[in-house]
C-alpha cells in the first residue's frame, strides 16, 4: 500500500458484537469499529443487522441517538447516521458515539501490556534505533527503523516508526491529513499485570508528554 493511500485512512479498532438498547429489548449486531481520521480523528462504529430485525432497524433510524453496548464495556450513547444500506441479507448502518474520545476497559483481570498508535509523531533519530539487513531487488540492503524507549516509574514505554516514517512525515508535513506515524507498547519494567485504572492514569501523562515533543496545542 502506497503512503497515498496510507494517509486518511480510517484504522480498525476492533471487530465484535454490540447490543442495542431499545425499547422493552436488547438487539444484537455485528461492528466494525474504526477510527475515522478525515476530516477529524473519531470514533465510527459501523453495525449489520438481518433482514428479521428489519423493525430494530427502522426503530434505530428513527432516533437522533440511540445507546449500545460492548459485550465487554459500559452503555454508550451515540448519534444515528444517515448511512444506510440494504444487500446481501443485512441491512447496514452507522453511529458515532457522542463523546469522543472513547474509552471502554476490561475491568475483569489484569493487563500485561497496552498498545497504541500515534498519529502525524515527528521523526525521531537516536542511539536505540533498530538495525537490520533485508533482502531488496536482489541486493541485501542496511536499514534503520526509529525506535526509543521511555521509563518512568514502574513503566516501560518503547515506540517504533512504521516503514517509510520519513517519507510518510514529508507528505503529511506538505498535503496535511492525518496517518499513524509510529506504534508503541506500555509494559511494567518488573514484567507484572497491572489494572486498568493505574493504565488510565499514566496514558493521560504519556498523552501530555508526547503531545509537547510533538509540538501539539
Amino acid at each position: 500500500m502506497s503512503i497515498t493511500e496510507l494517509i486518511n485512512r480510517p484504522i480498525v479498532l476492533e471487530r465484535c458484537r454490540i447490543q442495542f438498547l431499545l425499547n422493552g429489548r436488547d438487539v444484537d449486531a455485528e461492528a466494525r469499529i474504526s477510527l475515522r481520521l478525515s476530516p477529524k480523528p473519531r470514533v465510527v462504529v459501523e453495525y449489520d443487522l438481518p433482514w428479521s430485525e428489519v423493525v430494530a432497524s427502522n426503530e434505530i433510524r428513527s432516533k437522533s441517538v440511540v445507546d449500545f453496548r460492548l459485550n465487554h464495556g459500559p452503555e454508550i450513547a451515540a448519534l444515528v447516521g444517515n448511512y444506510v444500506q440494504l444487500g446481501g441479507g443485512k441491512i447496514t448502518g452507522a453511529v458515532v458515539p457522542i463523546e469522543q474520545p472513547v474509552t471502554v476497559l476490561n475491568d475483569n483481570g489484569g493487563i500485561s501490556r497496552c498498545k497504541f498508535a500515534l498519529l502525524n509523531f515527528p521523526s525521531i533519530w537516536g542511539g536505540q534505533d533498530i538495525y537490520f539487513a533485508k533482502y531488496l531487488r536482489g541486493k541485501v540492503q542496511n536499514l534503520v527503523t526509529q525506535h526509543f524507549k521511555l521509563s518512568a516509574g514502574p513503566w516501560l514505554v518503547e515506540i517504533t516508526g512504521v516503514d517509510s516514517v520519513l517519507s510518510m512525515h514529508h507528505r503529511l508535513t506538505l498535503e496535511g491529513g492525518s496517518a499513524v506515524t509510529h506504534f508503541g507498547s506500555i509494559t511494567r519494567v518488573d514484567g507484572r499485570d497491572f489494572r486498568s485504572d493505574d493504565l488510565i492514569r499514566f496514558l493521560e501523562a504519556l498523552h501530555l508528554f508526547l503531545s509537547f515533543a510533538r509540538g501539539s496545542y
